[in-house]
């Protein structure tokens, strides 16, 4: 039965990702927890959790009832900056040679920075495998998220665990794919002057965003 429903779920993925107005409801369905290591195993991804972005690109999302999980399967090697509606803010959560976090807020019809990239953590450079460890734990504690690093894993594999907080999660991905032909990858998918959100995506953060957060996906987590 799960595999039956899943299946409709990313036939419906598929197309919400380019629908042109509203936000589409995504059930995330029930799994194992993931190591974040920029190596998705078999067994930690369920397959029926996945959906095509583009063709070169393909996200997979499970949780485990404590994290949200995002993995990205793209072309060549990429980085990403989902951004999600958390307590009336934005937060944008960047993830390529190092992991940082900026949140922007609501002023009117638009959002203002009020957080910037203030420190790039979590590089890989001189660690070890174990002397990393708990520099990613206290970014996890303190942050709430964690994702792989460039240096981690498979190149064209990254993985996100982000910590629910017991209700619905809207979200829009960004992320830059350098496979056969390189681009922004956005899912929903966007639409129009995309220059701001390149920006964004670079750690360029503009003063000023016009999120369409109606637009987002909201993810909703299944029991099991």
């Amino acid at each position: 039965m799960r595999k039956a429903v899943a299946a409709v779920l990313v036939a419906f993925l598929g197309l919400a990702c380019h629908a042109d107005s509203g936000n589409a409801l995504i059930a995330v369905p029930y799994g194992a927890t993931v190591t974040v290591d920029g190596t998705m195993e078999e067994s930690e991804w369920e397959a029926e959790s996945s959906f095509a972005a583009s063709a070169q690109c393909t996200h997979y999302v499970v949780h485990d009832g404590t994290f949200l999980y995002l993995g990205i399967r793209s072309g060549g090697r990429g980085f990403g900056s989902p951004c999600l509606v958390q307590s009336g803010s934005v937060s944008v959560l960047h993830a390529s040679a190092a992991l940082a976090t900026a949140s922007y807020g609501r002023d009117g019809d638009q959002w203002v920075l009020t957080q910037g990239f203030a420190s790039w953590e979590c590089r890989d450079e001189g660690l070890t495998r174990m002397e990393l460890v708990p520099v990613r734990d206290a970014f996890l504690s303190e942050h709430g998220w964690i994702a792989s690093t460039g240096g981690m894993g498979n190149h064209n594999e990254v993985e996100y665990a982000i910590r629910l907080q017991g209700e619905d999660l809207r979200m829009q991905l960004l992320f830059y794919d350098t496979g056969s032909f390189p681009r922004m990858v956005s899912w929903p998918h966007l639409e129009g002057d995309l220059q701001a959100y390149r920006q964004l995506l670079d750690g360029n953060l503009p003063v000023r965003m016009s999120f369409e957060t109606r637009r987002w996906m909201t993810i909703r987590t299944d029991t099991p």
